[in-house]
């Protein structure tokens, strides 16, 4: 998601000079709004234009399906690769696209950066032109055996070792998928297959063939729902019943299974979609993750073990609790969160009302005492020789009552400073 005001220029400078990189921006209805110069230049048109208008027709209800999702969830990221009426490689352009909000929260539009599958089949640096996108990228020859693998790609595939590995024990492909990478042939240049990894999360891979070997585009795919486990530690059902978002990770902190309301929060936190076989991410300190893992060694000594966390946002600073329990498998964990924002705020208001009744309190004791021990002071002056009898009846009571008051008076100031 991108803020932006209404009146501002969406194009960055270093996207509007770029050689490489498409910029546009458009509004809610697909309309070309802004774009950096190589996009008119690449797509040759001069004026406002629905994005729709510049698609192959067999793409424009996909694109459709990935707006309404962006609109429904604008935290997310959509990918999406654009193939012009003239289908040919070099028209074809991989683009990341996400929500344009104003800084009241309102859909504006949709801001994308694509790059044009040609400069990969040329074989220009990978690490300097996929830094801004979002996806991972692999190599294999022509065999499927694996090359190369960017960071991203080895932790999402858990690549341990420089073994030689093909591609097929990598990923698990349904035959539909496997019979479309089989017939594939030199008529074409790339290739979208869908895909899971060992940890059956859902992958989307685009091919392209560079020279002798093949490049794979790759990225989880959040097309389709949440993902599940192979295994299931808790029964889903289970899991949306449990009060807050729950995830289900091991002891190394892979995330296993989580339900609907983790995803989110997830989401709030990370602005990404968590993905299942990948390691835990909240958005948080270093110190989060080692505070999890120290419950996980403490759980020997009781049933469930927690700790409060202060989760700072964007948009404001909240307060959780998170609850560690072990699950019926070894070195399998659930973890609870729950939201004290609301009672964080009561207490805090309580905590004010309660300074402010202790002031109340005390400035009484304050306000009383100097003037009663001005009273005791001329009290002392009086000279009860010089009164008549009854007057010297009442003086002797005066003094005492006066007394009485100043030990009320110090005895009500020394509890209300036990408070504190």
């Amino acid at each position: 998601m991108v803020s932006f005001t209404e009146k501002e220029k969406r194009i960055p400078g270093f996207l509007e000079e770029s050689e490489h990189f498409h910029c546009v921006f458009m509004d809610v209805e697909g309309e070309v709004c802004e774009a950096n110069p190589l996009f008119f230049m690449h797509t040759g048109i001069k004026g406002p234009v629905s994005i729709y208008d510049l698609i192959a027709s067999g793409s424009k209800s996909e694109m459709e399906e990935l707006l309404d999702r962006l609109l429904s969830n604008p935290k997310a990221k959509g990918h999406f690769l654009m193939r012009l009426e003239s289908s040919s490689l070099s028209e074809s352009i991989w683009w990341e696209f996400s929500m344009v909000v104003n800084q009241e929260k309102d859909p504006l539009g949709f801001f994308g950066i694509g790059l044009p599958l040609h400069y990969l089949e040329d074989g220009l640096p990978l690490e300097h032109l996929l830094d801004l996108l979002d996806y991972g990228v692999i190599k294999v020859d022509s065999k499927l055996n694996l090359l190369e693998s960017d960071a991203f790609s080895a932790k999402l595939l858990h690549l341990t070792s420089k073994k030689k590995k093909r591609l097929e024990s990598l990923l698990s492909f349904l035959p539909k998928e496997l019979d479309k990478l089989k017939s594939w042939d030199d008529k074409e240049k790339f290739l979208q297959l869908e895909a899971t990894t060992l940890n059956n999360v859902r992958l989307k891979l685009t091919l392209l063939k560079q020279a002798k070997d093949i490049l794979i585009l790759i990225g989880p795919d959040s097309t389709n729902g949440w993902w599940k486990s192979p295994e299931e530690y808790i029964t889903q059902e289970a899991l949306e019943l449990i009060p807050g978002p729950v995830w289900v990770v091991n002891e190394q902190l892979i995330l296993l299974q989580s339900n609907s309301k983790a995803a989110l929060i997830s989401e709030h936190w990370t602005h990404t979609q968590a993905a299942l076989g990948m390691e835990l991410n909240l958005g948080q300190r270093v110190g989060f993750y080692e505070k999890i893992l120290q419950k996980f060694n403490e759980l020997n000594r009781s049933e469930d073990q927690g700790f409060d966390w202060k989760v700072k946002t964007l948009e404001k600073t909240e307060y959780w609790q998170f609850r560690i329990k072990k699950v019926n498998k070894k070195g399998v964990f659930l973890i609870q969160g729950v939201d004290l924002t609301p009672y964080q705020k009561r207490v805090e208001y309580y905590k004010q009302e309660n300074q402010q009744l202790r002031e109340l309190a005390v400035q009484p004791s304050y306000i009383l005492r100097s003037p009663l021990s001005s009273m005791l002071g001329l009290l002392d002056l009086i000279d009860s020789r010089k009164l008549d009898s009854e007057n010297k009846k009442y003086f002797a009571y005066l003094r005492p009552l006066a007394e009485e008051l100043d030990q009320v008076i110090r005895t009500n100031a020394k509890q209300v400073a036990q408070f504190d």
